[in-house]
């Protein structure tokens, strides 16, 4: 396995990673976090584990949404990565 992004390893070959603010957080709470404040999130894997809670899981779910929407700014870019095996 290996890391495509470290913060912790800024090097020559990759000048941008010190200019980038990364941080793990609660995606069910962001109270500290003000309106329009990210350019980006990324969600990875987090809508298919609360799917798998049943009801309470789709609430969560769309609160995750609900909170990533509220602390992106109008121009910033939503990625949600996430694993549908078909049926």
């Amino acid at each position: 396995m290996s890391t495509i992004l470290d913060p912790k390893q800024a090097n020559a070959d990759m000048p941008f990673l010190p200019a980038l603010d990364y941080k793990q957080m609660n995606g069910l709470g962001l109270n500290e976090i003000e309106d329009d404040t990210f350019d980006c999130v990324l969600v990875k894997g987090t809508v298919d584990a609360m799917l798998c809670a049943g009801h309470a899981g789709r609430e969560n779910a769309l609160l995750l949404l609900a909170e990533a929407y509220r602390v992106l700014k109008p121009t910033g870019i939503f990625i949600c990565i996430r694993y549908a095996g078909g049926e």
